[in-house]
C-alpha cells in the first residue's frame, strides 16, 4: 500500500475482487510513474462522469490508438467518450474508434515552459454539448487503481506474437495502452490520429450515418423570448445530462424531445394567462 493522504474516495469503481483503490504518496504527481499495475485516475472521472472498470473494448482502442494514458486525457473528453458509447448502445451499433475519430480530432493543451499537457477531443462538426459542469482543479485530485486479479490483468494486457531466434514465434503479453504518463503520443501529429469517412468499413459507414441521422432528428429546442416570440435553437446530445442521468437510455429515447416541448407549452400557457389577466384588469379599470 502506498503512503495515503486522504480517505479512499469511491468503492463503486469496479468489482473489489478485481480492482483495488489506493492513495498516492504526498510527493507523487499525476504524471509520476507508479508500480504494481497502478493507474492514476481523477476523482471527478469516477464520481461525476461515472467511469467504471473494467475498460470497454472501445475505451481500450481509443487509448491504444492515441497512445495516451488515462490521466493525459482532459475531463471533457472522458465525458465525450462515455456519451458516444451510450448513444451507440441506444442505437444498437458498435462503438468504433474509427467512427469516433471521423467525428473528433486530437487537440493538445499548451503548457507553460514547454512539456506535454492534457489532450482533448475536439468535434469536427458539432454533435455533442460537451460542458460537464465545473472542472476547476480536477487535475490535482486523483487516486490510484491497481489490478489485483487475473481478470483485471486480462483487461489491461493483450497477447502478441514475438519472433524467436530460431524463427519460431512465442506469445507475449503487453499492455493495451500506457498505464502512466507517456510521451509516445507526441511522436505523431494530431492529424495522424484522425480518420476519414472514405476509409471506414461498410459497417462503420452505416454506424456513422445512423449517428448523424439520430442527432439531426432532434426537434429544435423551443422557448419564448423576452418579447414573447418563439425562439428556436438546434439541439445536440446533452453530454452533461447523460452523465447525471440514472437511466441514460430513457433520456436518449424520450427526454431530449419531451423536456423542451413541455417547457415550451408551459411557457406558452403562462404567457397566454398573463395576457388574459392583463386584458381582464384593463377592462375592470
Amino acid at each position: 500500500m502506498l503512503d495515503g493522504t486522504a480517505k479512499t474516495p469511491f468503492s463503486s469503481l469496479g468489482r473489489s475482487e478485481d480492482w483495488e483503490v489506493m492513495l498516492q504518496s504526498t510527493s507523487d504527481r499525476v504524471w509520476s510513474h507508479f508500480p504494481y499495475y497502478s493507474i492514476p485516475m481523477y476523482k471527478v472521472v469516477s464520481k461525476d462522469i461515472g467511469f467504471r472498470l473494467p475498460f470497454s473494448n472501445f475505451q481500450r482502442e481509443v487509448f491504444r490508438w492515441t497512445k495516451l494514458s488515462l490521466p493525459q486525457i482532459h475531463l471533457n473528453s472522458y465525458a465525450i467518450m462515455r456519451a458516444f458509447e451510450l448513444v451507440c448502445q441506444y442505437l444498437e451499433i458498435a462503438s468504433s474508434k474509427n467512427v469516433f475519430f471521423t467525428l473528433f480530432t486530437v487537440q493538445r493543451g499548451l503548457v507553460r515552459g514547454g512539456g506535454s499537457g492534457w489532450v482533448s477531443f475536439r468535434q469536427k462538426e458539432k454533435m455533442f454539448n460537451i460542458s460537464v459542469g465545473k472542472v476547476r482543479s480536477f487535475k490535482e485530485h486523483y487516486f490510484l487503481v491497481r489490478a489485483k486479479s487475473e481478470d483485471a490483468l486480462n483487461n489491461l494486457l493483450r497477447a502478441v506474437e514475438e519472433p524467436l531466434a530460431a524463427g519460431n514465434e512465442a506469445l507475449a503479453r503487453v499492455f493495451y495502452f500506457p498505464l502512466g504518463w507517456s510521451g509516445d503520443h507526441y511522436n505523431f501529429k494530431p492529424s495522424d490520429y484522425s480518420r476519414t469517412f472514405a476509409r471506414l468499413s461498410d459497417d462503420e459507414k452505416v454506424a456513422h450515418d445512423n449517428l448523424w441521422a439520430y442527432v439531426k432528428s432532434f426537434a429544435p429546442a423551443k422557448s419564448l423570448g423576452v418579447d414573447g416570440k418563439e425562439v428556436t435553437a438546434t439541439r445536440y446530445v446533452d453530454t452533461h445530462g447523460l452523465m447525471l442521468a440514472t437511466d441514460p437510455m430513457n433520456l436518449l429515447g424520450s427526454l431530449f424531445f419531451s423536456f423542451h416541448h413541455i417547457f415550451f407549452f408551459c411557457s406558452s400557457f403562462i404567457m397566454m394567462f398573463l395576457t388574459y389577466f392583463r386584458a381582464l384588469c384593463s377592462q375592470e379599470i
